[in-house]
This record gives C-alpha cells, sequence and structure tokens, in this order.
C-alpha cells in the first residue's frame, strides 16, 4: 500500500456545497479517469457533475 495520499476539493455550483476527500492513490485510480490534477466530481447533495482540484497531502512524520 502506498503511503501517499491525495486531497480531492470540490464546491457544486448548483448548492454550494463543498466535498473534501482523502483517498490513496490506488482508490484514486479506481474511481476517477483523466488528468490527476483536475477531475470529475459527483455532488453527493444533489448529484449535479462539476470539476475538483487534486492535491497531494503531506506526511506528518
Amino acid at each position: 500500500m502506498s503511503k501517499r495520499k491525495y486531497r480531492v476539493r470540490a464546491e457544486c455550483p448548483a448548492c454550494a456545497c463543498g466535498d473534501i476527500s482523502f483517498l490513496g492513490p490506488e482508490k484514486l485510480r479506481e474511481k476517477f479517469i483523466g488528468k490527476e490534477e483536475e477531475i470529475d466530481i459527483v455532488c453527493p447533495m444533489c448529484g449535479e457533475k462539476h470539476k475538483g482540484k487534486i492535491e497531494e497531502v503531506p506526511n506528518e512524520s
């Protein structure tokens, strides 16, 4: 298992909810296809599809 983690941030333009998810690289590749810098996310509140940004979470060692 990889020690790198990624943070996915997105704000839905329809309902203005914020979604922040922490994913490992394996789970990230499994769920999303395309460039890793900008990915499509489905809003958990209203179901609208929009763009999210991804950034690597620094290790807290």
